[in-house]
């Protein structure tokens, strides 16, 4: 697992550095590992899960805090990113 990880990683490093294009080089390695691609999509569904909020949460939020300039925290985590924290 951490090997693919370090994979994805590297040709991710190198979309962002050639405007979301890669070598040839990489196309080859991606072949030999098709479970980046499985990698890539567990990642991303997980990165919705955990920065996607209910409207609930939302409209909770809104009550708590002034305005929206004033949010130096940044984004903040669904209640289920929140309960899957505090057990790992």
């Amino acid at each position: 697992a951490q090997f693919l990880c370090a994979l994805n990683r590297g040709t991710l490093a190198e979309a962002k550095r050639h405007n979301d294009c890669v070598r040839g080089n990489w196309q080859a390695v991606m072949m030999q590992f098709p479970e980046i691609g499985l990698w890539r999509e567990f990642h991303d569904k997980l990165k919705v899960r955990v920065w996607s909020r209910s409207k609930e949460e939302k409209d909770a939020d809104k009550k708590e805090r002034g305005s929206m300039w004033d949010d130096d925290e940044g984004p903040r985590p669904s209640l289920w990113a929140k309960k899957w924290r505090g057990r790992i």
